[in-house]
């Protein structure tokens, strides 16, 4: 990878966690299953699934390390 598309993913990656930044955490996890295509469980929707749900908590814990990292080193 050139180092001209190492800084265009960087900023692409920056933006993303700003707009990331915006979303109420407590909205954090349907928005990361929405991106990812995931099925937002209902309690009484037929589809719902303990697996769903384990991936959307593991991807919204993904993201709030990046969060956290970020944080890290705006911060010193």
């Amino acid at each position: 990878m050139s180092e001209e598309e190492k800084a265009f993913y960087a900023e692409e990656r920056e933006r993303a966690m700003r707009l990331l930044d915006t979303i109420p955490d407590n909205k954090l996890e349907y928005v990361i299953g929405f991106l990812e295509g995931a099925l937002i469980p209902v309690a009484s929707d037929p589809f719902y699934s303990p697996e769903n749900i384990a991936r959307l908590e593991k991807s919204a814990a993904r993201v709030a390390s990046w969060k956290e990292k970020d944080k890290a080193k705006a911060h010193g």
